[in-house]
């Protein structure tokens, strides 16, 4: 093949190609917004001791991530896009048999998280609410 086969074509004119700043200003609070509510949700999990709700992010972070190692971004996009698409009808369908199998899943994870509590969580809280008591005398 000699380089006068190839068809070179001129690169597009962006000269016109622009954002106004009020456009991105307002884009910049958009996603400043959506960073403060993702740390309150941040927040809102750790506090509130959602223990379920944090396991269930952890998850589904993991999962998400051995997916990206193993696929491309578009099959990621396209297998999203099927997912979201097929998933809400069946649920919509098989909703009382979806919730019963939830309910018997999470009183099967209360038993263990009850067991894990007994056993660890509560010594370390324990120990933390000690050191605060102990740090609240030594200030008084």
């Amino acid at each position: 093949m000699l380089i006068d086969e190839f068809d070179f074509r001129e690169p597009p004119d962006l000269s016109g190609l622009e954002i106004s700043e009020q456009r991105a200003v307002e884009m910049a609070r958009k996603f400043k917004s959506g960073m403060e509510e993702g740390i309150r949700w941040m927040l809102r999990v750790a506090v509130e001791g959602d223990c379920f709700t944090f396991a269930g992010t952890i998850a589904a972070s993991w999962v998400v991530s051995k997916l990206g190692s193993h696929l491309d971004l578009l099959t990621l996009l396209y297998t999203g896009i099927v997912l979201g698409v097929t998933v809400p009808p069946i649920y919509v369908k098989y909703e009382d048999k979806i919730k019963g199998f939830g309910e018997r899943l999470r009183m099967q994870f209360k038993k263990y998280y009850d067991m894990v509590d007994e056993k660890v969580l509560s010594k370390i809280r324990n120990k933390v609410a000690g050191e605060r008591k102990a740090e609240v005398k030594k200030i008084e």
